[in-house]
């Protein structure tokens, strides 16, 4: 980064100001397509690890293992942000946590009109 920052200042007193400013337009487009390319390799990597633990999943619960053995499995068959999501799921489902009534904004109304039926007309008579 130091020596790009010192040939940028070198080229700027050296040479004139459109051959500079295309240099920099040069150095930028690289370093974005650079960028890109890594972040298209890295996705790729983890669609194929997502891709391995879905057929080690399906594998799993096929043969009759319980679900949440299933996602341990196929949690320890891969790595990366695919192995710790899953063990997410894993832990969470061994603890009860059921998705998205867990995170409401509000979980004590959401869970208090389940329990009295009032989100379906059927609420305490008035």
């Amino acid at each position: 980064m130091a020596v790009g920052v010192a040939c940028a200042c070198a080229m700027a007193v050296v040479l004139p100001v459109a051959v500079t400013f295309a240099a920099g337009i040069l150095g930028a487009t690289v370093t974005l397509r650079r960028r890109r390319s890594l972040a298209r390799r890295a996705l790729a990597m983890q669609a194929a690890a997502l891709q391995s633990a879905l057929d080690v999943l399906t594998g799993e619960l096929r043969v009759g293992a319980h679900p949440v053995a299933a996602f341990e499995v196929a949690a320890r068959e891969v790595d990366g942000p695919v192995a710790e999501s899953l063990r997410g799921v894993a832990a969470r489902a061994r603890l009860g946590d059921y998705g998205i009534m867990a995170r409401r904004s509000r979980p004590a109304v959401v869970l208090g009109e389940w329990a009295t039926g009032s989100a379906n007309g059927a609420g305490r008579a008035r």
